[in-house]
C-alpha cells in the first residue's frame, strides 16, 4: 500500500486520500485583497488545490511550498496527508485552527491550465510573488463551514469491493491482500488527519471509540498557548495547533483490544519546557487531559519566543514500536535537514529537506526506509543538520 509510483509520487494511499477527501474538498473559493472573489486556489476543474498553493502537499494536490530565497520556492516533500485547511472542510477544526496559506503567483502560474498540472514532485521549483491565503478570506467568499466542527460526525465507515470475473472465486491470497490494504487505509487516514477521525472499513463488526481532549494553557498566566504540536505517540497522529489551544485525538478499537488502551501524548512549544503525559482511557469514554505547560525561564529564549540555540531533542519513545516522535527548535529561519542513520552512517529515512521558520517542529519516524519498506531492530541515528552545525540522537527500534 506505501509503495510509491515513479512520476507522480503518488501510493495507494494517497489516491485513497484524495478520493475519500473530495467528500469535502477542494472546492473552496476565496475574496482577494480587493473584495473579488477568485478562484486561484483551485487548481484541476476546481476540484483540486492549485499546483501552485502551499498545502502541505495534501491528498488533494497542491503542494508544500518554502521559500529558499527572494522569488524563488521549493517542494522539499511528497505528496502525503491533509493540510490544516483541508481538515477545515472535513470538519475537524475550527477556523481559528487553520493556518495562513499561500500561493506563489506569476502571470505564467496563474494561467488556468498551469494551475490544473496536479501535484509538484519532490524537488520541484517555482518562481514567483506568495499571496496570503486566510480562513477569513475564505468564509468571506463561501460562507462558513456547515455544520461546524462540533456537530460534524468524525467517526466514518467506508467499504471495500473486490470485483472478479462472473463464475470465479477469489482466491485467499486475494482476499487476504484487500484485507491488508484495507488495514492500511485504516490506519493511513486516521494519521493523515492527526487523529481527529476514525475509519472503520468492517462491515460486520462496530468497535468502540475513546476520545481524549484537552486544552493547552501557560502555567503561569493561564493563557492559552497557541503553536503547539501535539503527538499522539502510540498511535504517531501530530496535530500543530496555531490557534485555541485545543486538542482532540480519537482512539477506535479493534479486533484485538482489550477495554482500555494506555497513551502517551507529548506537547511542544517555543518558549516552554518539553512535557509528556502518560494516561489510561476506557473505550467507549471521553477523556479530558489538559495541559500546563511551564515557561522556559527568562534569557534562555529571546522576547520574541524563539530559542537562543537549535537543539534537536530526545525521540519519544525510546525506544519505540513501530514509531516515534521527533521534536527540534530552531534558533533561525534557515534550510534543515532531518534523517536517520544506521549504526555504519548509511541513511536510512530522509525525513526532512526544506527551509523552516525559526522556532519548535515536530516530524514522525515510521520505522520504514525511503522506499517505504519497514526496517529491522536495532539502533539508529536521528540527525539534525542546520547552518549552526549538526546534532545527533540515539533511537533505539525493538520489535
Amino acid at each position: 500500500p506505501a509503495a510509491r509510483f515513479t512520476g507522480s509520487q503518488n501510493n495507494f494511499l494517497t489516491i485513497m486520500g484524495q478520493e475519500a477527501g473530495h467528500r469535502w474538498g477542494a472546492f473552496m473559493n476565496f475574496n482577494d485583497s480587493t473584495g473579488t472573489v477568485s478562484n486561484m486556489i483551485l487548481g484541476r476543474s476546481n476540484a483540486h488545490w492549485s499546483y501552485y498553493v502551499d498545502v502541505d502537499h495534501s491528498c488533494l494536490e497542491g503542494g508544500n511550498w518554502q521559500p529558499v530565497s527572494g522569488t524563488l520556492f521549493t517542494t522539499p516533500t511528497m505528496i502525503d496527508f491533509f493540510g490544516d485547511i483541508d481538515q477545515y472542510t472535513f470538519g475537524l477544526r475550527t477556523p481559528e485552527e487553520v493556518s495562513e496559506m499561500f500561493y506563489v503567483s506569476s502571470p505564467t502560474n496563474d494561467l488556468p491550465q498551469n494551475r490544473a498540472n496536479g501535484t509538484p514532485p519532490q524537488g520541484t521549483n517555482a518562481s514567483g510573488v506568495p499571496i496570503f491565503v486566510t480562513i477569513d478570506d475564505i468564509i468571506a467568499a463561501e460562507g462558513p463551514r456547515l455544520p461546524t466542527e462540533a456537530a460534524e460526525n468524525k467517526d466514518l465507515r467506508q467499504a471495500f469491493i473486490l470485483i472478479h470475473q462472473n463464475g470465479t472465486t477469489p482466491t485467499s491470497a486475494e482476499l487476504a491482500k484487500v484485507a491488508s490494504f484495507r488495514r492500511a487505509w485504516e490506519d493511513y487516514f486516521e494519521v493523515s488527519v492527526g487523529g481527529r477521525i476514525t475509519c472503520n472499513t468492517s462491515i460486520t463488526q462496530d468497535f468502540p471509540i475513546a476520545t481524549i481532549r484537552g486544552r493547552i494553557t501557560d502555567a503561569l498566566t493561564t493563557l492559552t498557548v497557541d503553536d503547539v504540536f501535539v503527538t499522539s505517540v502510540e498511535r504517531s497522529f501530530t496535530q500543530f495547533i496555531p490557534g485555541g489551544g485545543r486538542y482532540t485525538f480519537r482512539y477506535m478499537a479493534d479486533a484485538g483490544s482489550g477495554t482500555a488502551e494506555s497513551v502517551t501524548v507529548t506537547f511542544f512549544a517555543a518558549g516552554y519546557a518539553f512535557k509528556t503525559v502518560t494516561a489510561t482511557i476506557d473505550y467507549g469514554t471521553d477523556l479530558v487531559l489538559d495541559c500546563k505547560l511551564d515557561p522556559i525561564p527568562v534569557g534562555i529564549h529571546d522576547g520574541g519566543g524563539a530559542p537562543l540555540a537549535t537543539s534537536l531533542l530526545p525521540n519519544v519513545p525510546n525506544p519505540f514500536n513501530p514509531v516515534t516522535s521527533i521534536h527540534y527548535m530552531l534558533s533561525a529561519p534557515g534550510f534543515v535537514r532531518v534523517g536517520v542513520y544506521d549504526v555504519a552512517g548509511k541513511r536510512v529515512r530522509s525525513l526532512v529537506v526544506r527551509q523552516e521558520a525559526a522556532g519548535p517542529h515536530s516530524v514522525v519516524w515510521d520505522a520504514r526506509d525511503d522506499r517505504g519498506r519497514p526496517v529491522t531492530s536495532g539502533v539508529y541515528f536521528i540527525r539534525l543538520e542546520t547552518g549552526t552545525g549538526v546534532q545527533t540522537r540515539k533511537a533505539v527500534l525493538l520489535k
